[in-house]
């Protein structure tokens, strides 16, 4: 009987996170320095959150919209969250053991995309509707009202971006040996013809 009650417990709880109104509202940045790159590049995101209030965050779920040009690859949640299975397998979870975490510039985690093909492209996030798995849950409050700050990364033509796939700048090109200016190859083959004429006499 007590297991049953706990069980009832917990669906009770649950239901209650799910069906209750929305907290405040949670702010997400997504950040890179790779903002220009060639195909076949990784791209890095980190993504930040900021609540308000000090609200703490206890766990999150998203999905990443990118666009044709670029892949997703990977996520690894930050060390003040724990990754758990996600419904749709791609694991951008993260779930606080420590009571949640609020307040300005809380790392989520990072990601990483394989630039595809030339382009420019908006990486987002997105939440399915009916995934418990997705969403914003803040500690007794329900699920935070969502806002992004989106990236953007232009995928160049490799010649775009420093010459060559990986970028890394232009290579130096050897400009040989110099040749003379044709005024210098004048005034040379005169003194050469002046020392001639005064060898010989």
């Amino acid at each position: 009987m007590k297991r049953m009650h706990h069980g009832l417990f917990a669906a009770a709880v649950v239901c209650g996170l799910v069906a209750s109104a929305s907290a405040e509202t949670i702010n997400v940045q997504l950040v890179t320095e790779d903002t220009a790159v060639n195909p076949g590049d990784l791209v890095d995101v980190d993504i930040f959150a900021t609540t308000e209030d000090n609200t703490r965050l206890v766990g999150f779920g998203f999905d990443f919209v990118a666009g044709e040009g670029l892949s997703f690859d990977d996520f690894s949640a930050s060390a003040d969250f724990v990754s758990v299975p996600s419904r749709d397998g791609d694991n951008v979870t993260g779930l606080s053991f420590v009571g949640g975490l609020g307040g300005d510039g809380i790392l989520l985690g990072s990601a990483q995309f394989t630039a595809n093909q030339v382009g420019s492209y908006v990486i987002d996030i997105a939440t399915s509707a009916g995934d418990l798995t997705e969403g914003f849950a803040a500690a007794g409050r329900g699920f935070f009202d969502i806002t992004v700050d989106t990236v953007t990364v232009n995928v160049l033509a490799p010649s775009a971006v420093g010459g060559g796939f990986g970028g890394g700048g232009s290579t130096p090109v050897d400009p040989g040996p110099e040749v003379p200016e044709p005024a210098t190859l004048a005034l040379l083959c005169m003194g050469a013809l002046a020392i001639r004429f005064r060898t010989k006499r």
